[in-house]
């Protein structure tokens, strides 16, 4: 299980060789918020779900509110596996900030869709988040990033 936003601002505070009154536990939060932000921009959690397609239907809402960006829409393999998937063409967009995604051709009742998006890695304790889902290699990357954010605010904050 990857590391609480305390765990990070304790690693973070002994990667910089400082202790709480060089760089703050506030100074920390906002340093890790800063690079985790950039580092979803560029490295974003994969997620997929599926979804029962209706007849005639084109436009489905996706039920993950979190979601960034809607990658791929495929229509599960009909073969024996269900492994040959199909993608298909549609047109994603969000509307009273909830995700959405409009095919360009209907599938019948029975198809299942399998909806592929991304969405940014949480820490939990930042931002209200419970659960934490960077890899220990993203940790040392926003801890890496982190140390330079935090850098450059301490002589503002002093």
């Amino acid at each position: 299980m990857s590391d609480t936003l305390a765990q990070l601002t304790d690693k973070l505070q002994n990667l910089l060789m400082a202790n709480r009154t060089i760089f703050d536990d506030h100074v920390c939060a906002s340093a890790i918020r800063q690079t985790l932000q950039t580092l979803n921009q560029v490295i974003p959690l994969n997620a997929a779900t599926t979804v029962d397609a209706v007849s005639s239907q084109y436009e489905y809402e996706l039920d993950d509110p979190k979601a960034d960006l809607i990658v791929d829409v495929l229509r599960q393999g009909l073969d024996p596996f269900a492994d040959e998937n199909i993608s298909l063409n549609f047109d994603a967009y969000f509307e009273d900030d909830r995700p959405y995604f409009r095919l360009h051709c209907p599938q019948s009742t029975g198809t299942t869709l399998i909806v592929r998006y991304t969405k940014p890695h949480t820490i939990s304790g930042l931002d209200s988040e419970t659960d934490s889902t960077l890899t220990h290699a993203q940790e040392v990357v926003l801890l890496d990033g982190a140390a330079w954010r935090a850098c450059l605010q301490r002589p503002a904050t002093s």
